[in-house]
């Protein structure tokens, strides 16, 4: 590894550093480390509430794929059929339009 660094200063003049003696590095060094560690533990936490949103997505996905059974959240297939099968007698008991009901 380098032994030396050649770097500007804030004033333009460029001048040469050794990066274990100098106090400048050392702190530029700890910066970019607490950069590292605090991204690392913000994307833990994405990946985390990223991880939890798709299983939702697939746990749903599973209850809506299969909508008929004896689940307790499946639709019930047996109400349905016996409101149609009421709604149809009921439309056909009525009179046709222009027959004039029996009396």
């Amino acid at each position: 590894m380098f032994d030396l660094i050649y770097r500007f200063d804030t004033s333009g003049n460029s001048r040469i550093i050794d990066p274990l003696d100098s106090l400048e590095a050392n702190e530029s060094l700890m910066r970019l480390q607490r950069c590292i560690i605090g991204y690392a533990f913000g994307a833990v936490a994405v990946v985390c509430l990223l991880g939890y949103f798709l299983l939702g997505v697939e746990f749903t996905a599973e209850d809506v794929e299969e909508p008929f059974g004896k689940d307790g959240d499946d639709l019930e297939l047996t109400r349905f059929c016996v409101t149609i099968r009421e709604s149809v007698e009921e439309t056909m008991a009525l009179p046709l339009e222009g027959e004039r009901p029996q009396l």
